[in-house]
């Protein structure tokens, strides 16, 4: 079994069973508030639901697993700008694996997508688009939070390098230093998910300086996603 990590910044969405308490996982909330509502969607799916108390707000997650299945999910606008993400490492219930961890609908079942818009799963950025967010990367300035830990002092290149290969190492895939080396080798489609999934986590910490191990302030400020998942960079 390993630790794996999830995150959200929807109003109400699933979190894997066994989860440990939630924290704030992306970038800092404006009023910080406590978390509102654990609760169970129906007793068929036995599926656990966070809610917090506001849209918009960057929770994660842990929990343990030893599937390999990155998933992330976004409700977008009509023009492809995502507003609510929900991404992890693996689905919510091994045996439900279609299961939709992001709700769409508020307390009174009225839609939370914007007029036009779609609730679609993503297909991972490929080689070109994780390119131009490695460029961004190694020409932005070291994160604040890196004061006063073992990562004080490297650069922005050398942190989205060390703090990769150490996340590949927590999920047990084979160890390499780039994006670009990960697709110089054959892996299943499972396991390129990951790498990819693993690398935006880091290359958001480092532009959005935030500690959490999520990738969502990276999505909601550079992709554009259309109605088949497939992603740009806006």
């Amino acid at each position: 079994m390993m630790i794996h990590y999830g995150a959200s910044n929807a109003q109400a969405f699933a979190v894997h069973h066994g989860s440990t308490p939630i924290g704030i996982a992306g970038t800092a909330l404006t009023s910080p508030k406590a978390l509102d509502v654990w609760g169970r969607k129906n007793t068929v799916t036995d599926i656990n639901i966070f809610r917090s108390t506001a849209p918009g707000q960057q929770w994660g997650w842990t929990h343990e697993s030893a599937d390999i299945n990155p998933l992330i999910r976004v409700i977008r606008t009509s023009t492809g700008t995502p507003v609510y993400v929900w991404e992890a490492e693996a689905p919510t219930d091994y045996s439900r694996q279609s299961y939709i961890p992001l709700l769409e609908t508020d307390d009174y079942g009225v839609t939370v997508i914007p007029s036009g818009g779609s609730a679609v799963w993503i297909t991972m950025p490929g080689e070109t688009e994780l390119g131009t967010i490695k460029t961004s990367v190694e020409a932005s300035s070291a994160p604040s939070w890196a004061t006063g830990t073992i990562w004080e002092g490297y650069s922005a290149s050398e942190l989205i390098r060390e703090m990769f290969r150490n996340d590949q190492g927590r999920v047990g895939l084979r160890l390499h230093s780039t994006i670009s080396e990960v697709f110089e080798w054959l892996h299943s489609k499972e396991e390129y998910d990951m790498y990819i999934l693993l690398w935006l986590r880091t290359a958001s910490k480092i532009l959005y300086s935030h500690y959490g191990n999520t990738c969502i302030p990276l999505i909601l400020d550079k992709f554009s996603v259309d109605t088949a998942g497939l992603v740009t960079l806006s």
